[in-house]
């Protein structure tokens, strides 16, 4: 490993340390509300392991990105969501093939990406869920193809990420859904104009990603769902300034990555989503805070005195609006910033000590070379 490289690893895992030791003994002091923590991703394997005995809320840590099979097995007495364990991401296929025996959902292991076809096809005498089944990503037309005696759910084989359009030309004789086909996304707008004879479903092609703010501009005709155009990836405020007779869902607006803080600041009689907004769009909760709906109606799980905010404008008033996980996801950005410029200007101090001690310009590299010299010879 590279000396910068090594530094670099040093730096990080010291201020992780720090941060977990925040974190540790803000939950053993029981300053933190573990209900509203319980699935921050900023809460580690370790923190999670050291505090086992704390009062989680256990469905969002069976669902929590840093639980993994470990900690579970070792601690089965613990009341886990099976539930949600089914589905978790950390649970691979070998997993589940190894611990048939555990209280699996399997309504909701159909669902679980990892899952695989062999697994399937050896445990047919588990309770499978076919619709979950249908859409799996790891369900491939072959396999669908050769087991057609299996009770698949053609509405969502129809939405599967591996059914193309060319597989939906070739096999018309099965029951399509042509409402989940116009979701699909392998569905482009090229193929939508090849076949305007097939019987597609305009509300799902509004929120089909494949659509663009181009395409709708440019077929102002075509019987657009615009409460479902809210939900696609590709608008724009332009479209939604142009058109604003239309009935937006402004739900599914505040939730789209596109819509900045100015866009937000210039439309205040908007009726945002504001809760939604400070999660995914990154809105300074100083501005939700000028805003009585979300003071008023956002459940909120906080304890404003576990942290304060130095270089940033920030005042007590607006702490209090910090839910626990954005207090926590925010010290952890400020302390890996206070112990970067912390550790940089330490690493100055030392380059500039090195320069001087070995050049003899100075007095004192004079001194430490002559010291060295005498040293060797």
């Amino acid at each position: 490993m590279s000396t910068v490289k090594k530094r670099t690893h040093n730096f990080n895992n010291k201020t992780q340390k720090q941060f977990e030791d925040y974190i540790n003994e803000n939950i053993k002091n029981g300053k933190f509300d573990l209900d509203g923590i319980s699935n921050n991703p900023n809460i580690t394997r370790d923190i999670i392991k050291d505090n086992l005995d704390k009062p989680w809320e256990w469905i969002y840590l069976s669902s929590h990105p840093n639980i993994t099979w470990d900690i579970i097995k070792d601690n089965l007495d613990k009341p886990w969501e099976w539930i949600y364990l089914s589905s978790h991401p950390n649970i691979t296929r070998d997993i589940i093939k190894d611990n048939l025996d555990k209280p699996w959902a399997w309504h909701i292991v159909s669902r679980n990406r990892n899952l695989t076809w062999d697994i399937i096809k050896n445990n047919l005498d588990k309770p499978w869920e076919w619709i979950y089944l249908s859409e799996h990503r790891n369900i491939t037309w072959d396999i669908i193809k050769e087991n057609l005696d299996k009770p698949w759910d053609w509405k969502n084989i129809s939405y599967n990420s591996n059914i193309t359009w060319d597989i939906i030309k070739d096999n018309p004789d099965k029951p399509w859904d042509w409402k989940n086909i116009s979701y699909n996304p392998n569905i482009t707008w090229d193929i939508i104009k090849e076949n305007p004879d097939k019987p597609w479903d305009w509300k799902c092609l509004s929120s089909n990603p494949n659509i663009t703010c181009k395409i709708i501009k440019d077929n102002p005709d075509k019987p657009w769902d615009w409460r479902e155009i809210s939900y696609n990836p590709n608008i724009t405020r332009e479209i939604i300034k142009n058109n604003p007779d239309k009935p937006w869902d402004w739900f599914g607006i505040s939730q789209n990555p596109n819509f900045t803080y100015e866009i937000i600041k210039d439309n205040p009689d908007k009726p945002w989503e504001w809760a939604d907004m400070c999660e995914e769009n990154n809105i300074k909760l100083k501005v939700i805070s000028q805003n009585p709906f979300y003071i008023q109606h956002r459940n909120l799980h906080y304890k404003p005195e576990l942290i304060t905010y130095e270089n940033e404008n920030e005042d007590e008033d607006v702490i209090v609006l910090f839910t626990t996980e954005m207090l926590i996801k925010k010290y952890k950005e400020l302390l890996f910033e206070k112990e970067r410029k912390e550790y940089m200007a330490r690493y100055k101090i030392q380059l500039w000590m090195e320069h001087i001690l070995l050049s003899p310009k100075y007095k004192i590299g004079r001194k430490h070379i002559e010291k060295k010299m005498n040293t060797l010879f």
